[in-house]
Parts: C-alpha cells; structure tokens; sequence
C-alpha cells in the first residue's frame, strides 16, 4: 500500500525497500506470468523482483515450446528461465544459479516442472497428478 516492502524474521526487522513499477516477489513472479500481467510470449523480460531486502530488475527468458512428460501426463510448455540476481527466491541459491520453471503453452499455465540449484544441492519439481479437463495427454 505504502509502495514499500520490508523484510523480518525472527525480530531482525531491515529497513523498508522501494517498490518499482509492479514489483513480485520470486514466488508471486510465477502468478504474474499465470495471469498475464507479465508476457508469456517466446524472448526476453524484465520484471521487478523482491525479497524484501532488495529490488532487482530480474531477467526472464522464456523458450519453447516444449514437450514435457510428468507422471500427471505429457504437456506442451514454454520454459522460463529466471535470472533474479541479487534476490534470494524460496531457497537460498549460489550466485549466478537460474531457476527454471515450465509452464503450460495454453490459457491455464499450469507450472508443471521446476528446476533450480541450492546451496545444497539443487531443487527437482514435478507435478504428479492433476484433475481438470481433457487437455492432458496419457501417453
């Protein structure tokens, strides 16, 4: 409300952050993209991202279409690799470590893998069951 954002944990409370333009956080980015406030388009973006720390204008790239098969089914997507630079996502990740998130190439955008490092080790996500229209492939 007040365009700013403010970080806290365990009563450590940082100074407040500016708000740029129509500024995420590394999770809600995803809905952005879902909703269509972000283009979900083949080639590069910029979006602003925070933690609550740091603002970033973090970069995107999104790639495809590809087929990815789950055990929930095979899906046409696009990629989309994040660059989040000095933001810490979900998970704390070495510098310079992409996080990569497929998403399905329809009205839904259903993320349907994710793919990133961590300090440790990395990060694997699959999408395991879905219940929903005709629109998922058994094969």
């Amino acid at each position: 409300e007040g365009g700013e954002a403010r970080y806290s944990k365990n009563g450590d409370l940082r100074n407040p952050v500016r708000l740029l333009g129509m500024t995420q956080d590394p999770l809600s980015i995803v809905f952005a993209f879902r909703s269509g406030a972000v283009p979900f388009e083949v080639g590069e973006y910029q979006a602003w991202v925070t933690d609550g720390k740091v603002v970033e204008l973090a970069d995107f790239t999104i790639s495809g279409p590809e087929t990815i098969k789950t055990a929930a089914g095979k899906f046409e997507t696009l990629r989309v690799t994040a660059d989040f630079k000095g933001v810490r996502a979900i998970f704390a990740r070495p510098e310079g470590a992409l996080i990569d998130v497929w998403l399905t190439n329809d009205d839904r955008r259903i993320p349907v893998k994710l793919i990133s490092e961590a300090t440790i080790g990395s990060l694997r996500s699959e999408l395991r069951a879905y219940e929903g229209d005709d629109a998922v492939s058994e094969e």
